[in-house]
């Protein structure tokens, strides 16, 4: 669905992924004629990576390699990036155990499309496979409820 409303609209899209570690990049080339809009993705799992592909480090600084206006920021990155029209980016954490307190218990991902839309936040008590590929879809969801409105 959303490869139909890019495609229609003539527009490209690339990923920026962290928490999702490639899963948003492979559930979009699934579809058959992803490239007529995909144009590329990357895997930017840590600071350092975040770095090199164009995220500011006074917003890592300040925000840290999960947040909303990283993650933003992230989706900026790759767009400029990959010459595309609309991007998404994905950060989060994927490991409770890194998790220091007790509200922030369950996995989080944060996703971003880019240019303009906003961000969401989700939460999941689950697997680590199954967090990934649920961040993947709900980003995915995140980029088909933009471009319905936008079209609209």
């Amino acid at each position: 669905m959303v490869g139909g409303l890019l495609r229609r609209r003539g527009l490209t899209l690339a990923v920026a992924e962290s928490a999702t570690g490639g899963q948003l990049a492979s559930l979009i080339t699934e579809a058959a004629g992803a490239s007529d809009y995909f144009v590329g993705g990357v895997v930017a799992y840590s600071r350092a990576a975040k770095e090199q592909l164009g995220v500011p480090a006074g917003v890592l600084d300040r925000h840290g390699t999960i947040a909303e206006e990283t993650t933003r920021e992230l989706a900026r990155a790759a767009r400029r990036r990959f010459e595309a029209d609309v991007a998404i980016a994905t950060t989060g954490v994927a490991a409770r155990a890194r998790l220091r307190t007790a509200r922030r218990r369950a996995r989080c991902t944060w996703s971003s499309t880019w240019p303009g839309a906003p961000n969401a936040r989700h939460r999941y008590s689950t697997t680590r496979t199954e967090f990934k590929r649920r961040g993947a879809l709900e980003a995915l969801a995140l980029l088909w409820r933009e471009l319905r409105q936008s079209a609209e």
